[in-house]
């Protein structure tokens, strides 16, 4: 897990739970984003869910513990995330989005291109964070 991002105890740093409040879903990559909260979400991994491909399906399961309450709280903060992508949640701490592709993303500076995958940098994230997800 990523120091700056997350604390020796596993819960999210300011510094984390700013990144995702101020992360910009329109010129940024969302699909990195989701790599993150998955870096910073604590305790039980089966309170992340990622499924699909095109649209894709997250559920988040808080499980009681603050530092995931606290994603979800900086997650509600990020108004363009919340508005475009929540779908709904349940009491007991279950949230559920569905996100659908962009028509237009800018995924940040593109270091190199290899073949099949193209190597890049989003803004915010600590360097070198892409290469350890």
């Amino acid at each position: 897990m990523n120091e700056s991002l997350c604390n020796e105890n596993g819960s999210p740093t300011e510094a984390g739970l700013k990144l995702l409040a101020e992360w910009n879903v329109v010129i940024e990559d969302v699909s990195v984003m989701l790599r993150v909260i998955e870096q910073m979400w604590h305790g039980n991994k089966k309170g992340y869910k990622l499924s699909g491909k095109r649209v894709q399906h997250l559920e988040l399961h808080t499980a009681g513990l603050p530092g995931n309450e606290e994603i979800i709280v900086a997650l509600q903060q990020n108004t363009i995330f919340w508005g475009r992508y929540w779908k709904t949640h349940k009491k007991g701490g279950h949230y559920f989005f569905t996100i659908r592709p962009m028509r237009l993303i800018f995924v940040g500076e593109v270091i190199s291109r290899t073949r099949r995958k193209w190597n890049y940098t989003a803004p915010g994230l600590p360097e070198g964070f892409l290469n350890k997800v």
